[in-house]
């Protein structure tokens, strides 16, 4: 997924992550200026999700921010948005109304449906994903060419087929200089331990 997505990824030890964030043990995992950084004692499927969508969603974000805010308008109208919402809301990292607010939110709620929480039954939640996964196609076709099949992504796509759908086509064209300057660390963060 590195390879694919040209976003380069280090593992660090649980020890380094506690010194880059002391008195902050709810935080897992992060991506911050172009890059993933993986804990050793919190790295699964979900956790790589999760950090990889970053840069996906980022550039989703510069490349038709109108898009990105109606994404986010409409995901605050759905249950897992409001429990989203009251999660980042707790967390005083986020400053509601940013793009890295809105980012995150985006970011959970995806991770979210990868995990297999049954949210896609809610109506709007189907809606506001079939809306989502159409702008990523359009967004990865953009990047990608035709060459790579995601006609196939769909609100059931594990990440494992998200993966071998990239793995068919060429590297991602990621505005790497716009990704490289945001110092802002994206977080996976464990709300039930806050």
């Amino acid at each position: 997924l590195s390879e694919k997505l040209n976003i380069p990824f280090e593992v660090i030890t649980d020890e380094q992550m506690r010194e880059m964030f002391p008195n902050q043990p709810f935080r897992q995992n992060f991506y911050r200026g172009g890059k993933v950084y993986l804990a050793e004692g919190a790295i699964d499927a979900n956790s790589v999700f999760h950090e990889f969508a970053h840069p996906i969603i980022k550039s989703l974000s510069k490349s038709n921010p109108k898009l990105f805010n109606s994404l986010f308008e409409e995901l605050v109208r759905t249950k897992i948005g409001q429990t989203i919402i009251t999660n980042l809301n707790q967390d005083t990292y986020y400053t509601p109304g940013t793009p890295e607010y809105m980012e995150e939110a985006i970011v959970q709620a995806l991770e979210a449906i990868n995990e297999g929480k049954n949210i896609i039954e809610e109506p709007k939640v189907k809606t506001w994903l079939q809306k989502l996964l159409f702008n990523i196609k359009q967004f990865l076709r953009g990047q990608f060419g035709r060459k790579i099949d995601v006609s196939k992504l769909n609100n059931k796509t594990t990440l494992s087929q998200f993966v071998d759908m990239i793995n068919y086509g060429k590297e991602f064209v990621l505005d790497k200089a716009f990704l490289d300057q945001d110092t802002f660390a994206m977080f996976k963060t464990d709300y039930k331990a806050m």
